[in-house]
């Protein structure tokens, strides 16, 4: 016995006195105490007894009647004592307890709320709970060897939560059900539960649901009654073989998950055979509610994914999912997906491992997420009703078949324009053309010039990578300004991912450098590979990066030149001393290409294109040109200078100039 607890020891050893009102017993380790059987025999004024963390060599013979609070976790005895009528008892605690059943006969406890039995192992039966007519709470979770509950439980009009999750024996519940103020009621992993109660009456106030990992086989029609409720959670519900029709009676429902619910062949539709032009009609039996108009209104969330659902015909019923937010199909047996354009609030689709998926026929118009990843068949895509949203993810890893879809470049063209934050993963090695500086370090800086800065409306990035090893990384991109971080993409890269794949990044940044204070001009992009601690992964081959800015030049006309110096870190295969400097002339379409061959002297000439059409390439060096000839023709020179030691072949077309420009120019 700890010395601290001496006067807690001694006033249960020696019986106790009537003053003692409350007792509160929390060791600080699992001392055993010695526990005499009328230990509380003389306390008749005990309203209060909480023992924790303390092991008593036998359980007590009387417990007083005035208790209004008994916690006693690890309660040694079978039973309390036969002789203990709580009739004032409000909560009653017993978590890991002895007990194979609560008490003998009925027990009038008119003033109990809160019944918890949670991990009481031994315990096989729920009793007659007829007399305690308040209870508002029955938690009895993890009781392993728990049987039977009796029927009476079904019908406490005031209990609002009710728990008998991982029961796993529980073979059955009560048959019916009349929980008029039930709100939560969870039987997840209820291995052996096979049927579901039938509801009585309507209960309104029922809100969550949870029979996940249970063995239940069917719903009742009966179903409908939970015109409350909000959460209904089946997932792994593997015994699960249908739904009944007036499952579309839940107007409220918010979530609905059937994940891997694999013998769930069907989803009802919803079908109102016509009595005439204004009543609608169903058989009576089915349960349905015929004054409904639309299904399910209110879901948000869907996840069917690894069920044995094949067909989509339940989505296609006109007024239905109206609200839904995100769907998740995953794994299953689809083949073409064709009815998710109309749904304009959904922002995320998961289709990951539909090994059968050939088409996607349309996507939602303002759609944030596709994940499509390991869809293996997947040749076909339209992307065409697409709107600009604020973000945008695509993951089409390891769908090698699309890989040179015309579709791709449809997404890329809605992507990299305005104000839309977007990535894409897809399978391929080589850096597009269309990202037009390309590089094979992991970061680079860009200076930009004044008048440039104001033109900017976008930095598209593309990666080339190659994980060595079969486990899970993320790719991360930070943009910085002038050395602040002002925006991260990321984007998880699954461990079966097959070959060569691409990331391509869009960073639109006319509100960021709206938000920065005058004076800055330097850029600067990092790509990297972490795992999900953040540590830096070096199990990643980079093959390459490229860069492409977006700008916008047709809306006034620039009179100075501007640019934009690439300027590379010491680590790269550029040397330090040797940044790359482009200058532009009015953002002109001007384009040249270096290779490998042409690099040998450090320094790249790049042809220079005069007013009068002088080339300088051909007349010698720009010293050989006169001097009014150079201030000329100096708003359109390009500099290029690069090491020896890295090839690149750049086209640099950042811009483009309008129509408009080019009209007057010819007409000089």
């Amino acid at each position: 016995m700890n010395s601290r607890w001496p006067d807690v020891a001694y006033c249960i050893y020696l019986q106790g006195t009537d003053a003692i009102e409350g007792i509160l017993v929390d060791m600080p380790g699992p001392d055993e105490i010695f526990l005499s059987d009328t230990a509380f025999a003389n306390m008749k004024r005990l309203r209060l007894l909480i023992v924790h963390n303390a092991r008593f060599s036998s359980g007590p013979d009387y417990l007083p009647n005035n208790l209004r609070w008994l916690e006693w976790s690890n309660y040694p005895s079978p039973s309390l004592p036969h002789n203990f009528h709580p009739k004032k008892l409000a909560v009653l605690k017993l978590k890991f307890g002895s007990m194979a059943h609560l008490w003998d006969g009925l027990k009038r406890c008119s003033d109990l709320t809160i019944m918890q039995l949670d991990n009481c192992h031994s315990l096989h039966e729920i009793p007659d709970v007829s007399t305690i007519p308040n209870l508002e709470k029955l938690i009895v979770n993890q009781c392993s060897s728990l049987v039977k509950v009796h029927e009476s439980v079904g019908l406490l009009k005031k209990l609002v939560f009710l728990n008998f999750g991982d029961c796993s024996k529980l073979r059955s519940l009560p048959p019916k059900l009349r929980l008029t103020s039930l709100e939560t009621l969870r039987l997840s992993g209820c291995t052996s539960l096979e049927r579901f109660p039938d509801i009585l009456e309507s209960m309104e106030r029922v809100q969550s649901i949870d029979l996940s990992e249970s063995a239940v086989q069917e719903l009742p029609s009966s179903i409908g009654n939970l015109t409350g409720l909000q959460h209904l959670d089946l997932h792994s519900c593997r015994n699960l073989r249908a739904l009944p029709s007036s499952i579309y009676n839940l107007q409220r429902v918010e979530e609905l998950n059937l994940k891997d619910c694999m013998r769930l062949q069907e989803f009802p539709v919803l079908i109102y055979p016509k009595l005439d032009e204004n009543k609608l009609t169903m058989p009576s039996s089915s349960g349905l509610d015929v004054s409904l108009r639309c299904g399910f209104p209110m879901l948000e969330f869907l996840d069917a994914s690894n069920c044995g659902i094949s067909s989509l015909d339940f989505l296609e019923a006109p007024n239905c999912f109206s609200k839904l937010e995100t769907l998740d199909l995953s794994e299953s047996n689809l083949v073409t997906l064709s009815s998710v354009g109309k749904f304009s609030e959904l922002k995320n689709l998961h289709l990951n491992d539909c090994k059968q998926l050939r088409e996607i026929l349309e996507l939602p118009p303002n759609i944030n997420l596709v994940d499509a990843s390991g869809c293996e068949s997947l040749e076909r895509l339209q992307a065409w009703n697409l709107r600009a949203t604020s973000q945008f993810k695509v993951n089409f890893s390891n769908c090698h078949k699309l890989r040179d879809h015309l579709a791709i470049n449809e997404l890329l063209d809605k992507a990299f324009t305005g104000e839309t934050e977007f990535h894409v993963i897809i399978p391929g090695g080589d850096i597009p053309s269309w990202f037009n500086h390309q590089f094979t370090n992991h970061s680079m800086h860009f200076e930009v010039h004044t008048r440039l800065q104001e033109k900017l409306i976008g930095l598209g990035i593309s990666v080339a990578f190659c994980l060595e090893d079969r486990v899970s990384a993320i790719l991360k991109c930070d943009l910085s300004v002038n050395g602040e971080l002002v925006e991260s993409l990321a984007s998880d890269l699954d461990e079966a991912l097959v070959s060569d794949h691409l990331w391509l990044g869009y960073f639109p940044l006319t509100q960021k450098l709206e938000e920065m204070q005058a004076g800055w001009n330097r850029l600067e992009v990092a790509v990297k590979f972490v795992d999900y601690s953040k540590e830096e992964y070096e199990r990643v081959v980079l093959k390459g990066c490229g860069y492409r800015f977006v700008g916008n030049t047709e809306e006034e006309e620039v009179n100075e030149s501007t640019a934009i110096r690439f300027l590379c870190p010491e680590n790269s295969g550029v040397f330090p001393e040797e940044a790359i400097d482009a200058s532009v002339d009015l953002m002109e379409d001007v384009r040249f290409t270096g290779t490998s061959a042409d690099l040998g002297s450090n320094r790249v000439l790049m042809r220079k294109r005069c007013r009068n059409g002088t080339d300088a390439a051909s007349s010698g060096t720009s010293s050989d040109l006169p001097q009014e000839k150079k201030k000329r023709c100096y708003r359109r020179r390009w500099k290029h200078r690069i090491g020896a030691r890295m090839g690149l072949s750049l086209k640099l077309s950042p811009f483009n100039i309008s129509n408009r420009k080019r009209r007057k120019r010819k007409g000089n």
